[in-house]
């Protein structure tokens, strides 16, 4: 889309089912998104954080690669790249869930299990002075910054009351906060 302006009223986007492909098994990934009762998600979105092609890992994918998935009624999706490569780091959202990053995901013909689980969450009051501060922004970050574990950040502003919640912030996992 271009020029949207958000002043000239609702916008509306229609997607459509992609059609079969061509494109073999080995530059696709199949997978299925549940949560932690093995029941399936719907409407998760699925998105490629890096590739790996032989020794190389790039946060780029090959030209061609699907930037996105979103999953079925039955938590179903496809992946798929016109460019060869031998694994995916992934990222996998859904709402009321803690964000997943599965490494080295490996195309082929088998649908592969993607399960998420509820997060942790963080709460706090910022004061100063003894007083609160309102709109004030924080954030966590993950610690740990290697390929394939970086959970990325969380951010959030604080309450009139100077209250901020991070919901469903990814599980056992250590964090800076900001």
């Amino acid at each position: 889309l271009n020029k949207v302006d958000p002043l000239n009223g609702p916008l509306e986007a229609v997607l459509k089912r992609r059609v079969a492909t061509n494109i073999p098994p080995s530059q696709t990934i199949l997978g299925r998104v549940l949560n932690a009762e093995k029941k399936p998600l719907p409407n998760a979105v699925v998105s490629v954080n890096s590739t790996t092609t032989g020794e190389v890992t790039s946060s780029r994918p090959p030209a061609g690669t699907d930037p996105l998935a979103i999953t079925d009624e039955h938590g179903e999706f496809s992946l798929q790249s016109q460019g060869k490569f031998d694994a995916m780091s992934l990222k996998v959202e859904a709402r009321g869930l803690a964000t997943g990053n599965f490494a080295d995901v490996r195309p082929g013909a088998i649908r592969r299990e993607f399960v998420l689980t509820t997060g942790a969450s963080l709460t706090g009051r910022v004061l100063f002075q003894n007083q609160p501060l309102k709109d004030i922004t924080i954030g966590v970050v993950g610690s740990d910054r290697s390929m394939g574990n970086f959970t990325g950040d969380f951010v959030i502003r604080t309450m009139e009351n100077g209250r901020f919640l991070l919901a469903n912030l990814p599980p056992n996992r250590n964090y800076d906060l900001y």
